[in-house]
Parts: structure tokens; C-alpha cells; sequence
């Protein structure tokens, strides 16, 4: 089964990132988005990020990305709003997180660094290559993007 999220026109601005083959527009969170997260998430990160620095609590990094993913999910659903949680989880790794995230945050300069690094180690294949790798589907006519298997 395929599932279809189609994007709001016009889409906000933000970082266009590579979710598992599928290029989507993360803008920044708006303000009452921010007031959303900012009062519990980003103490909570901060602590889970400095937890994490001892390398010793496998934990705490699951917390962590639990975190960023509700953050980028609230960011990607201003300019998808028909995305669905499980299409997200689908989609939602580490790779695209190291950009989704700061990108979220409006951090467009770490966000698109880290999508530079990230298309320059990785191909399909899992090969390193130095080469951007494609989307694995394009919008349909209506603007409708396809997650496979979702």
C-alpha cells in the first residue's frame, strides 16, 4: 500500500531534506509551534544531549530523537498537513534528522550543512559515493508525493 501527502501551495519556506527517498520542505516552526515544544522539549534535549555525551545511556538517545521527530513532524505538518504520524515514522531516520531538526529549529545553516554531508556519504547502495542521491518517487500531477510501503 502506498500512501499520498500532498503539500500546501505555497509551501512555507525552509530546507528541502531527503526523507528515505523523498525530498520535503521543513520550514521553521512558527510561534506557536515554538510555545508548543520550547516550555518542556528543549530543556529536556539539552539534558538528554548532555546525557548522551557520556556515551552511556542508550536511553536517552531514543528519548532524544523521540524528541526531535516530534519537533520536525509538527514543521513537516505546516507544509504537509495530510502527512500521517506512521507515514512520517516510515520516513523519519537518523540521516534526515541531523538536517530536519536544525532546519525546524531555524537553523538553516547547520541544517544545510548537515544535508550537504549527508548527500556526499551516502548512495542507495549504502556506498559512499560523493554524489546526491535521487528521490525514490516524484509528485504526481497534483503535487501528491507517494511513501512507498506506507
Amino acid at each position: 500500500m502506498t500512501a499520498a501527502f500532498t503539500p500546501v501551495n505555497p509551501l512555507r519556506p525552509g530546507v528541502e531534506i531527503n526523507f528515505a527517498g523523498h525530498i520535503l520542505t521543513v520550514p521553521p516552526l512558527h510561534r506557536l509551534l515554538w510555545k508548543k515544544h520550547a516550555p518542556t522539549s528543549f530543556k529536556q534535549l539539552a539534558d538528554l544531549e548532555a546525557s548522551l555525551q557520556s556515551g552511556q545511556d542508550m536511553a536517552a538517545a531514543e528519548q532524544s530523537f523521540d524528541l526531535q521527530c516530534a519537533v520536525v513532524f509538527d514543521a513537516l505538518h505546516l507544509n504537509y498537513p495530510s502527512l500521517s504520524q506512521d507515514d512520517f515514522d516510515g520516513i523519519a531516520d537518523v540521516l534526515s534528522m541531523q538536517a530536519a531538526f536544525p532546519a525546524a529549529m531555524g537553523d538553516v545553516a547547520r541544517a544545510r550543512s548537515a544535508v550537504s554531508k549527508n548527500a556526499q556519504a551516502v548512495s542507495p547502495s549504502g556506498i559512499l559515493t560523493g554524489m546526491p542521491t535521487p528521490p525514490a518517487s516524484s509528485p504526481t500531477p497534483d503535487g501528491a508525493l507517494s511513501v512507498p510501503g506506507a
